[in-house]
């Protein structure tokens, strides 16, 4: 009897560890298929998480340069810009220094002798009131063989320094002014200098 019951306990041993094992096989495999799942689904994250590293990357790096050639573009113009502004006042400076009363007569007088169809030719100048005494004198000393009538001298208000002429009853008139001559000479060299700039 004994040995029955022992033969019993044995197979119920046995049923049991073998139960145990495919229990433990079947707990290991699940186990290792949900490992896979993981590792596949952490791998694919993974790939979309790069790609989009990536992609911002990219974005990151076209829209930097972007930035630094508008950056650029806006240096180049503000320098090109202030420097204009500075040689447009060093021009009207200079204009301004070397229109003289003495050398104003001296174009006006040429311009007369250019232009003026006879000596009875009425020659109207408008200057600046500052410089109106000193051209006056000056252009009698000018004039004096060239012309009968003396120029008819005219206060500009808004002139600074220089002139404007015209001769007889023409409409058309020679602009001298310190504004025109700083024009001219600053649109000349303005133009220069974008050139320069725009090369560099």
């Amino acid at each position: 009897m004994a040995q029955e019951l022992q033969s019993l306990l044995d197979r119920i041993n046995e049923d049991g560890v073998r139960k145990a094992s495919a229990e433990r096989d079947v707990i290991v495999q699940d186990a290792r298929k949900q490992a896979a799942s993981i590792i596949a689904e952490a791998e694919e994250k993974a790939v979309g998480i790069i790609a989009k590293a990536q992609t911002d990357a990219r974005d990151l790096e076209e829209r930097s340069e972007k930035a630094v050639r508008q950056t650029s573009r806006d240096l180049i113009l503000a320098l090109e810009d202030e420097l204009a502004k500075r040689m447009r006042a060093a021009v009207a400076s200079s204009v301004r220094e070397s229109l003289s009363p003495e050398f104003m007569a001296q174009i006006i007088a040429a311009l007369a002798e250019k232009f003026a169809q006879n000596p009875d030719d009425t020659v109207s100048v408008e200057c600046a009131a500052k410089d109106q005494e000193k051209l006056d004198a000056a252009l009698k000393n000018a004039l004096r063989d060239s012309l009968e009538k003396s120029p008819e001298l005219l206060t500009g208000r808004n002139l600074g320094a220089g002139f404007k002429i015209s001769f007889g009853d023409k409409d058309c008139y020679f602009d001298f002014s310190d504004e025109a001559m700083t024009a001219l000479v600053a649109s000349y060299a303005g133009g220069k200098l974008s050139e320069i700039l725009r090369r560099a």
